[in-house]
């Protein structure tokens, strides 16, 4: 079984797993950004974990790498944000409506219940 040496080969393990298990092949990219430099993203209170963004016909998961610092963190902004992607051929994607909670809780509860041990297979790389 490959094995993650850090947070962001363990980020590319549950991502991979997540494209098996649901239909998010339009998600070809993890970027991970300084997030100090994306003013346009931030909230409130200066923070900024992850977003989604359209790159020539597919979707690129951007996370913050300040924000993110621990895999469970890191773990739960990516998924977090599949679920943003999940819903974005349907308009929904920039929402937290009742059906982005319903979409992210769907996949929190798979990571829970198989997800953490069934990524672990998936490669690093």
């Amino acid at each position: 079984m490959p094995k993650a040496k850090n947070i962001k080969e363990r980020v590319t393990q549950v991502a991979r797993w997540l494209k098996t298990e649901w239909d998010l092949e339009k998600v070809k990219k993890i970027e991970w950004i300084d997030c100090s430099e994306e003013p346009d993203y931030k909230t409130k209170d200066d923070s900024l974990y992850g977003y989604v963004l359209e790159r020539d016909n597919y979707l690129v998961i951007r996370l913050c790498e300040k924000c993110c610092r621990t895999r469970s963190i890191a773990i739960e902004t990516l998924i977090h944000e599949m679920a943003h992607a999940a819903l974005w051929h349907e308009g929904l994607g920039y929402y937290h409506g009742p059906r982005y909670w319903t979409q992210y809780g769907e996949f929190q509860d798979a990571y829970e219940h198989h997800g953490y041990s069934d990524s672990m297979s998936q490669s690093p790389l």
